[in-house]
């Protein structure tokens, strides 16, 4: 997927969100606030992104602030 700024952003099977934007690289984790480390799949929605998740529900990057906030069966989804 790509950002609202046009850096790519790539899904993991194992260590999170990595955000690339043509210089540098970014790994999101548990310790930027990404509770999932394995990444499924994700869509943009204007400036957020939604990161489908394993174990951890649905997240959304709020790509402007780089906050994560996370939804999951407390929230009301079927499953995590």
């Amino acid at each position: 997927a790509e950002d609202a700024s046009g850096a790519m952003l790539f899904g993991s099977s194992a260590d999170g969100l990595c955000r690339f934007d043509g210089q540098r690289g970014r790994r999101f984790g548990p310790s930027e606030g990404l509770a999932a480390t394995v990444i499924e799949g994700m869509r943009r929605d204007g400036d957020d992104v939604w990161l489908a998740t394993r174990g951890h529900g649905l997240v959304l990057w709020e790509g402007g602030s780089a906050r994560f906030r996370s939804f999951s069966r407390r929230e009301g989804l079927d499953t995590d």
